[in-house]
């Protein structure tokens, strides 16, 4: 499963718990099981599918006793009450709980997919029973850029990815004269100066290494910075979207510095 998927789910369960205050330690519960305990979680949602479905019973059926989920469900009056779409929806539920219940094994497919069911079942609820609008559909919010930073540092493919870039261009302002590409070209002489010879700032020694260390680290920075403002559609991205956007704002900014070092060589030694 996604990120993503889990998000959204969550964020039905916080809306479920905002307008079902009587079963908001079940719904906040069942949001904290979600990543990794579905069959915690399907216990949770059965508990509130079952009030929900007796309060249903017991509106429109005042006289009749209580039975249980699945006879009240089951019911030919119950039925005529529900809509059919409705009524699958917490069937499907209701089996789901019952695997849970009785330990049987749940995915977290199930889980989040019994997540969306409740979250129909409400919106059917809520009008006719609470008086009350029905829930707006959770949206892609984009991340705020440190927890796209949080979410990206977690993912070791995307760490190597960032390392792997950041060593590309310490080698090439250290070490250009080792690309065969740079050999007998102006750019062989762009990298030169500060990469190595380092710098002096306020009486403090930069050495040439640690020069190049923070500058290619920087333009690493830049590009993540840059990929998250940029590609705003992607800040909640899966993998390979996240990966793509930081390279392609990494080629940019690094064919851009290489532009400026190559137009500014020419003038290292006025200063």
């Amino acid at each position: 499963m996604s990120d993503l998927s889990f998000e959204i789910a969550e964020q039905k369960l916080q809306l479920l718990a905002t307008v079902l205050p009587e079963h908001h330690t079940e719904l906040e519960q069942a949001k904290n099981y979600l990543r990794n305990d579905p069959n915690a979680v399907m216990m949770k949602l059965r508990l509130v599918l079952e009030a929900l479905v007796s309060e249903v019973w017991e509106h429109h059926n005042k006289n009749a006793t209580t039975g249980s989920l699945a006879e009240m469900m089951n019911n030919a009056s119950f039925k005529q009450v529900v809509e059919r779409r409705v009524h699958s929806r917490m069937n499907s539920l209701r089996i789901t709980g019952n695997l849970a219940v009785h330990s049987k094994d749940v995915n977290s497919s199930d889980a989040l997919s019994s997540v969306d069911h409740l979250f129909e079942i409400v919106n059917w609820y809520l009008p006719r029973f609470k008086n009350k609008p029905q829930l707006p559909e959770p949206s892609d919010q984009p991340h705020p850029l440190t927890r796209f930073l949080k979410d990206s540092l977690k993912d070791v493919v995307f760490l190597f990815v960032m390392a792997a870039n950041w060593l590309f261009t310490l080698l090439i302002c250290r070490f250009a004269e080792i690309f065969p590409v740079f050999k007998g070209t102006p750019i062989s002489k762009v990298y030169e100066g500060l990469f190595k010879a380092g710098m002096t700032v306020r009486g403090v020694r930069v050495s040439g290494t640690l020069f190049s260390f923070s500058y290619s680290l920087t333009i690493v920075l830049l590009s993540f910075i840059a990929a998250w403002l940029i590609f705003k559609r992607f800040r909640r991205q899966n993998l390979t979207s996240r990966i793509v956007a930081f390279q392609l704002m990494f080629t940019f900014f690094f064919a851009l510095q290489l532009l400026f070092l190559i137009f500014t060589d020419p003038f290292v030694n006025i200063f």
